[in-house]
């Protein structure tokens, strides 16, 4: 009895496993995706759009994606309501103020018609932009509203507890006026001055043609918020058509983009819309070796297959008080993650001069390794200088401590490239949001001020910030809000990830840490250089 019980329990675990399948979910992601098709088809004017980090991301189609933006759920689960500092946001209200509203996409695997991240983490985000942009006039008082825009399903008391949390966010952009400055920078550049409004659609909800086709002549900025997964559908038995006629049925998922590190065998939504064909007509026991195959076979492709460039980010650095301040000839310094798909095609066609790339981790990463084709753009004399990731005990790739060990060897290649009037560009192939943390610590300890001195924009280029630094400045910045100003700052030009919680852990202990060790390297220190 208890053999039956348990080969019982047993196929229903296959079973299960087998309706969670690789292929199941990207069948489900295509089904899904149709729904953002449609929304786009029936805006009566095109507006961007783009994914929410992480799910969103692989239901919308890599040639129609404009941006991309991270608002957690976490930030809007019941008793933990907040307004991320560090997840700005702030080129996605660029684009919201440039093409007067924007689709922003995402899921739900929980059986809810809506996540948190567009019910109610959206709605506090639109609330604070709003109501700071609204103490400068930007807009007519009559035109803002003063409470928080939830959907109608949220309880009254939800929204009074969200507003009474609101006021020591508020409080804090007012008393810092670098905060102010950065929002009131990015809105000085456009002409529409209106208010953020949330919308929300969702596969299920009725009339949404007439909710689209009203979105003309409105005295807001639509922010729609679309969750294209379906309780209803879930589990049901689908089916999908090829483009060469061929008809595969499949297990629905709700919410299967999802917890990608649990199914996607390193696939990434760019590489997969380009594939998706391919992909799609495998057979299920053969899902994860082709993916396996594709990833293989990419790997020698240097051409382009998406990836965003606004990841990336590039300041120019004067030397306070000296020459460079005056002849405004600096040295060039640019970081992002991914190489392949977000340095070569902005670095290339600029003919930009890289001569020092400063890889931080080591170079086992499961995506497109693209620096051999980076390099080869940069020509001979582009050196690499590596610097191993490493924990405690000497493992690489450690994420809680890693970057932590990473930052002083980083400082010192830093001050030295930069000194000698190398321009130098940072790559992290392990995790996007360290070469922004590698350029955060280091302007922490180096610039003279919490802002740049002057923001450079040119048509069809890169924008470029250029920042005043002292290389024998000794203190570092009075608190960690002050290093999250310089984010803002940052953010301003450039989209860039914002650091996780771990990362900015990691900051805050190499910088507020062990003071005596800090003094000690911001004074010099031994150092070898690399050779």
């Amino acid at each position: 009895m208890e053999d039956e019980l348990g080969t019982c329990k047993d196929i229903t675990r296959e079973l299960r496993n087998s309706s969670l399948s690789p292929l199941n979910r990207l069948c489900s992601i295509v089904y899904d995706a149709s729904f953002v098709d449609r929304i786009v088809s029936l805006l009566p004017s095109k507006l961007p759009v783009g994914g929410n980090w992480r799910a969103g991301r692989w239901y919308v189609r890599a040639e129609k994606a404009s941006f991309e933006c991270c608002f957690k759920s976490a930030d809007g689960h019941y008793g933990q309501w907040n307004f991320s500092f560090w997840r700005n946001n702030l080129q996605l209200l660029r684009l919201l103020f440039a093409k007067g509203g924007a689709v922003v996409v995402d899921t739900t695997r929980q059986g809810k018609r809506f996540p948190d991240s567009l019910s109610k983490t959206i709605p506090i985000w639109c609330f604070i932009i709003n109501t700071v942009l609204g103490d400068f006039g930007v807009w007519r008082e009559d035109n803002c509203n003063n409470t928080v825009c939830l959907p109608e399903w949220v309880p009254k008391e939800e929204r009074h507890w969200i507003l009474e949390r609101s006021k020591k966010w508020l409080t804090m952009i007012r008393e810092h006026e670098e905060f102010q400055s950065v929002l009131l920078e990015l809105v000085s550049e456009y002409s529409v001055r209106k208010p953020l409004k949330p919308i929300w659609l969702s596969r299920d909800q009725p009339h949404i043609e007439q909710v689209l086709s009203e979105l003309v002549n409105i005295s807001f900025i639509p922010v729609l918020c679309v969750s294209v997964s379906s309780p209803n559908d879930n589990q049901s038995w689908l089916t999908h058509s090829l483009k060469s006629g061929e008809t595969y049925g499949f297990r629905y998922i709700q919410g299967a983009g999802d917890d990608e590190e649990s199914w996607s065998c390193g696939l990434f939504p760019e590489l997969f819309w380009r594939y998706e064909e391919e992909l799609l007509s495998t057979d299920t026991a053969l899902i994860k070796e082709c993916i396996k195959d594709l990833l293989e076979r990419v790997k020698s492709v240097p051409a382009s297959i998406g990836k965003f460039s606004r990841h990336m980010g590039h300041i120019q650095v004067l030397r306070a008080g000296g020459a460079e301040e005056h002849t405004k000839n600096g040295v060039d310094l640019f970081w992002g993650g991914w190489v392949s798909m977000e340095f070569l095609p902005l670095l290339y066609p600029y003919c930009i001069d890289v001569h020092i790339v400063l890889s931080v981790g080591y170079r086992n990463s499961p995506l497109i390794d693209g620096l051999p084709t980076v390099l080869s753009k940069f020509g001979d004399t582009c050196q690499v200088v590596c610097v191993n990731v490493v924990d405690r005990a000497g493992r690489l790739e450690s994420k809680r401590f890693g970057l932590e060990r990473a930052l002083k060897q980083v400082f010192h290649y830093l001050d030295y490239f930069l000194q000698k009037k190398n321009n130098v560009m940072i790559w992290c192939p392990f995790d996007t949001d360290w070469s922004t943390c590698c350029v955060l610590t280091w302007l922490a300890l180096r610039s003279t001020a919490k802002h740049p001195l002057k923001i450079v924009k040119e048509d069809n280029r890169l924008d470029q910030q250029i920042w005043l630094v002292d290389w024998e400045r000794q203190e570092t910045l009075e608190d960690k809000t002050a290093l999250i100003t310089l984010f803002w700052w940052l953010s301003l030009s450039f989209d860039l990830h914002a650091p996780s919680r771990s990362s900015v852990q990691q900051m805050h202990r190499f910088l507020w840490g062990d003071k005596r060790a800090l003094q000690k390297m911001t004074l010099g220190g031994n150092f070898e250089a690399p050779k």
